[in-house]
């Protein structure tokens, strides 16, 4: 069992916890948690994140989190759009409200 250390922390805000949670299935709660791990403890709003990068921090499938995070917007708590990077590459953005 892994134990759990003082926080080095993530601010999340309180509304995730307090309406959301009860609100979203297990999967979409684990994509959104995710989602503001990497996009808050980074300090990135947009921040480009990789489908690999949900998967190793959810747990979850390819089509579980494609399935979550289609229902998180349409709850309006996260915005994806695709957009070239400085590369030149097409990356998935994902935004947080």
């Amino acid at each position: 069992m892994t134990e759990i250390e003082k926080p080095n922390s993530t601010s999340i805000p309180n509304v995730i916890f307090s309406v959301w949670m009860k609100k979203l299935s297990s999967d979409e709660f684990k994509v959104l948690i995710a989602i503001c791990h990497k996009t808050f403890s980074y300090q990135k709003n947009p921040n480009p994140i990789s489908m690999t990068d949900l998967e190793d921090a959810a747990g979850l499938s390819c089509v579980e989190i494609l399935k979550s995070i289609t229902i998180l917007e349409s709850h309006g708590l996260i915005c994806k759009r695709r957009k070239q990077n400085k590369k030149g590459e097409y990356q998935n953005y994902i935004y947080m409200f």
